[in-house]
């Protein structure tokens, strides 16, 4: 999965509308370097990063986001599917 092209821009386009070349390079940079590490961001995930990138919101409330992004994933975990 880490070999496969990810393109945040082409799954999403409407969250990079608006920003700049510049904002665009820094945002899928630090979105590639983190899905070579195996992360697969969310929808949801890339808008936060966005916004936090932007000043929308800072990084305690990045941090709640995150928190319940985990939470909710923790909480929909199916271990049996998992291990299938």
């Amino acid at each position: 999965m880490a070999n496969e092209l990810f393109s945040p821009t082409t799954l999403w386009p409407d969250l990079f509308d608006g920003l700049s070349e510049r904002e665009v390079f820094d945002i899928t940079n630090i979105i590639g370097m983190g899905h070579q590490e195996g992360w697969n961001p969310t929808r949801e995930e890339t808008e936060n990063l966005i916004l936090a990138y932007q000043g929308k919101i800072d990084a305690a409330e990045q941090d709640r986001r995150a928190r319940a992004i985990a939470a909710q994933r923790v909480a929909s975990f199916d271990p049996v599917a998992a291990s299938a």
